[in-house]
């Protein structure tokens, strides 16, 4: 992750990290399943706008610099894996 903002994603991160932590407490406390789902739902929200984050800013970052072609190729190749 060459040309990503690390504070940025690392800022993104330590969220995700809150609601991880947030979803534990849920659940220690007994809370209704429906607000359990809805945390996770909000974590899968949240962990697929990092991943959709540091995929955009690699792939701008590899299309200046056409030397890193074949980077850029294998980046499409597993983000499609992903979809």
């Amino acid at each position: 992750m060459q040309y990503c903002d690390e504070k940025a994603v690392l800022d993104r991160i330590r969220r995700i990290n809150g609601q991880v932590a947030a979803l534990e407490t849920m659940y220690q406390e007994r809370r209704t399943t429906q607000d359990i789902l809805q945390q996770i739902m909000a974590l899968r929200a949240a962990l697929s706008g990092l991943g959709i984050s540091i995929a955009d800013c690699e792939l701008r970052g590899l299309l200046k610099n056409a030397d890193a072609a074949n980077e850029g190729k294998r980046l499409v190749e597993t983000i499609t894996r992903l979809g």
